[in-house]
């Protein structure tokens, strides 16, 4: 996606997205209340568990350990810092 000169990779979103669904209906909320408190970023609960998720989902990307949001486009961003 390209939005004001800048890419994302869909298939990281799509990851992310995954990932966020999951944890709503482990947690038995809406999939909108998770993704807002994740990317609003001040909830440590919901990071954490994003990340044991993600792991397991995606055990190939275990060096992955950054994620952003771009609320531009909407889309998340995964990468190694």
């Amino acid at each position: 996606m390209n939005f004001a000169g800048h890419t994302h990779q869909k298939q990281h979103s799509k990851m992310v997205r995954a990932v966020l669904r999951n944890m709503a209906d482990q947690l038995e909320l809406p999939y909108q209340e998770i993704h807002r408190r994740f990317t609003r970023g001040d909830d440590y609960a919901i990071a954490l568990r994003f990340w044991d998720l993600f792991y397991q989902h995606y055990p190939v990307h275990q060096a992955l350990n950054d994620v952003s949001y771009c609320a531009g486009c909407r889309s998340f961003t995964l990468e190694i810092l």
